[in-house]
């Protein structure tokens, strides 16, 4: 995410361009790696917000149905969440 933000923002002649130019700059905790615990909250967070919003459609669907949940319903359910 940082070299892709930095490419957004300043010039560069490509990736690894941006990335040397970024780890020669700020090293590569304070370069690279920054920022990369917002983007694991982020991740669990949404991750975590998807299994919850799955698992209720499947609970309701069970309820429904009973236990025989066809494939495309399951496939509609996860993309639904």
């Amino acid at each position: 995410d940082v070299v892709r933000v930095q490419m957004q923002t300043f010039s560069y002649n490509g990736t690894w361009d941006a990335a040397r130019s970024i780890y020669r700059s700020a090293g590569l905790v304070n370069g690279l790696y920054s920022g990369i615990s917002a983007a694991y909250l982020r991740q669990w967070l949404y991750g975590s917000c998807r299994m919850g919003v799955y698992s209720y459609l499947l609970e309701a669907a069970k309820q429904k149905s009973g236990d025989n949940i066809s494939f495309a319903t399951k496939l509609g359910m996860g993309c639904i969440s």
